[in-house]
């Protein structure tokens, strides 16, 4: 009677993966976006003080009130102070004040010294301001911004997380003797191999995501409460706001990354199955030798090029750099990408999991 491999081998093997990576795949992100949370919480009670999160939410709102620019109107009069909207007062004050900057001719007249009148203060916008040190831009688009903000933080946490667990899975079998428990087992190679793959493709960020959804909505909540209790409307902060076609946008800039970034994993992959003491030291070598010989005999820098270009960094205008990998804050932009490139990637991808294959299976002491 042969034994049959049982239709569930695929989960049991991303089950094991989890459950002895836990630490870094699913705890990881979990404590950053926790402690992200404390941090934007105490921004929320700090405020009025020196506060990055609350510094963005004014943003925000003092470009949804007053269009970008800011217009305050005082009055000052015998028992009280006011502060007035831009426009309230504008038909009682008529046209502001005007001081001259240099010496006048003339001494003031006597109205200027009677505080007990109306004044206006309206500076100039911050696109007109010499000292301005960057445009307001046209559209804020809300908070979506900020949350994509925190989202690239646990994207980030995933590249590192991922890329430590491709170096020692492999390894780390082979170094424990697991193998042969494993090899016991009625499961291929294959199945081993892609079963990890899969966990940097598929599983690993779809916890990340999960994560990260929640540290969107209470984002949002810790917005929500600190526009009350600064007494602002907080309509204003959801405006313009699509929480599902953000997360579609966040959903679309990872699959596109992920098949940029195959050929990479791969590599790493296949380091972890060859190497004999440190497989970071065997994934880096050999690129940084082939680079170097690249420039001292030919003088281009293809090798490095390619590797840079299927590395994630920041990518605002897929346009204007398509053949890059990248974390897509508007979505990716599939028709601007370098679909050759790619496909070259993703071939090179296949034939480094196959030599990973034939190394577990043929070289696997240490």
């Amino acid at each position: 009677m042969t034994a049959r491999t049982p239709p569930n081998t695929l989960f049991t093997l991303l089950q094991r993966e989890m459950r002895e990576y836990r630490a870094s795949l699913l705890w990881t992100p979990v404590t950053i976006a926790a402690s992200l949370v404390v941090l934007l919480s105490v921004s929320v009670f700090l405020a009025d003080r020196i506060s990055v999160f609350g510094e963005a939410f004014m943003q925000v709102l003092e470009h949804e009130r007053s269009d970008g620019s800011l217009n305050i109107s005082i009055s000052v009069g015998e028992d009280e102070v006011t502060v007035y909207r831009r426009g309230e007062l504008d038909e009682r004050l008529g046209p502001p004040l005007d001081l001259p900057v240099s010496e006048p001719e003339a001494p003031p007249p006597p109205e200027a010294w009677n505080f007990s009148r109306d004044w206006t203060f309206s500076p100039p916008r911050a696109a007109d301001a010499e000292a301005a040190s960057a445009p307001v831009p046209e559209d804020l688009g809300g908070l979506s911004p900020l949350l994509n903000v925190v989202h690239y933080i646990l994207v980030l946490v995933l590249f590192f997380t991922t890329a430590n667990y491709l170096l020692g899975t492999l390894f780390d079998d082979r170094k424990d003797r697991s193998i042969l428990f494993w090899r016991s087992m009625p499961v291929s190679e294959w199945q081993t191999v892609l079963s990890k793959f899969a966990v940097v493709v598929v599983v690993a960020p779809g916890v990340v995501f999960i994560v990260s959804f929640v540290l969107q909505v209470l984002t949002l909540a810790l917005a929500a409460v600190l526009a009350w209790r600064l007494d602002l409307p907080t309509e204003k902060l959801f405006e313009g706001l699509a929480l599902g076609r953000l997360a579609l946008n966040q959903f679309g800039g990872w699959v596109l990354t992920a098949l940029w970034l195959a050929p990479i994993w791969a590599w790493l992959m296949l380091a972890s199955a060859a190497a004999r003491r440190s497989p970071f030291l065997l994934a880096v070598t050999p690129v940084v030798a082939l680079a170097i010989g690249e420039a001292l005999l030919f003088g281009s820098t293809y090798v490095i090029g390619t590797v840079v270009d299927h590395l994630p960094k920041l990518v605002a205008d897929v346009e204007a750099d398509p053949g890059s990998a990248g974390l897509y804050l508007f979505g990716p932009n599939w028709r601007a990408v370098d679909l050759p490139s790619m496909g070259a990637g993703l071939v090179a991808a296949g034939l480094l999991l196959t030599g990973a294959v034939w190394l577990r299976r043929h070289r696997w002491e240490i």
